[in-house]
């Protein structure tokens, strides 16, 4: 596996939280949820029920796994519920409830206030998902936190033994054509690759499902010395206007606190739209001419690509425009 900076994530859950500390597991529904979260990441687990904060947890599975063992319980199908996993190190983890981590603000002229409202608004807005990215300047923020303040967790349990079980790339040619699935292949790049000749994803952080505005989930957000990559993946069932979501992206992406740290002004930034062979989109000329118009009078470059899946589940990249 290709090495990459450390990332941090929140992971989400209003009942299961000591099932996932007492058996040293997150698991999700959706393939994407866990998509990037890797070895030696750090993650965070949000309490939504009780406004409980726990962590860190460092991500110990080379990636995310198939797991049935039914730490979460059945569901109606008489299958284990979150059967998607990473496997997580509990023995640094404290917790701290949510009230607390407001109060380490107190004064607004600083511009830490403005950091640590916006992050805490970020968390509480998307606690239905199952996990969301952060960027290092909100990991390492949290984690100072919760060292610093937090009370250590009790453990009941012995967590169970990690065994490098089954991944999801290696039985991802046995998963359903989805949006989750084109975005787990794009953000594993292999075994499925992407020619740079076509595009060139980055070389310093790429996110998934990267929040931005109110509850705005980009599928894909590269970040790089020089650019920036706002990435939409469509498949060709999906009626949505592609052009308009990226471009309201791009808004976001100009406006939002949790990306000023990056410079996004000084930035070349690229607004990708990524299409499943059959969209209707592929073929609206005046929709994609006025996708070009806009992105061009915002100063940023539009690109289409049109995407296709062979029974393996390999992709395959056209560029359009």
């Amino acid at each position: 596996m290709e090495t990459r900076n450390k990332k941090y994530h929140v992971f989400f859950t209003a009942i299961h939280v000591n099932s996932c500390i007492e058996n040293g597991r997150f698991g999700a529904t959706s393939i994407n949820s866990l998509a990037d979260v890797l070895k030696d990441d750090e993650a965070f687990i949000y309490d939504g029920k009780e406004s409980l904060f726990y962590g860190p947890f460092k991500i110990l599975s080379d990636e995310q796994f198939l797991e049935l063992d039914p730490i979460y319980g059945i569901d109606k199908r008489n299958l284990p519920r979150y059967t998607k996993r990473v496997a997580i190190d509990i023995l640094e983890a404290k917790v701290l409830d949510y009230k607390s981590v407001y109060a380490f603000e107190r004064d607004f002229k600083n511009s830490s206030f403005l950091f640590n409202r916006t992050l805490l608004s970020t968390v509480i807005e998307n606690k239905q998902v199952h996990s969301m990215p952060l960027t290092s300047f909100e990991g390492e923020y949290l984690k100072n936190i919760l060292l610093n303040l937090g009370d250590s967790v009790n453990v009941v349990n012995t967590p169970m033994p990690y065994h490098h079980l089954t991944t999801i790339r290696a039985n991802i040619s046995n998963l359903t054509r989805s949006e989750a699935l084109f975005e787990t292949i794009l953000m594993n790049k292999k075994p499925f690759p992407i020619s740079s000749q076509i595009i060139e994803l980055g070389e310093e952080i790429i996110y998934n499902q990267f929040v931005l505005g109110i509850q705005r989930q980009i599928d894909i957000l590269n970040i790089s010395n020089d650019s920036i990559k706002i990435i939409e993946l469509k498949k060709k069932e999906n009626l949505d206007n592609p052009f308009n979501q990226i471009l309201e992206y791009h808004q976001y992406l100009l406006t939002d606190y949790r990306v000023h740290h990056y410079d996004v002004s000084q930035k070349e930034i690229y607004l990708i739209v990524m299409l499943e062979k059959g969209n209707k989109f592929l073929e609206n000329a005046n929709e994609k001419n006025i996708f070009i118009q806009k992105a061009n009078s915002s100063g940023v470059i539009p690109q289409l690509f049109q995407m296709s899946l062979n029974k393996l589940n390999e992709i395959f990249l056209e560029q359009i425009l």
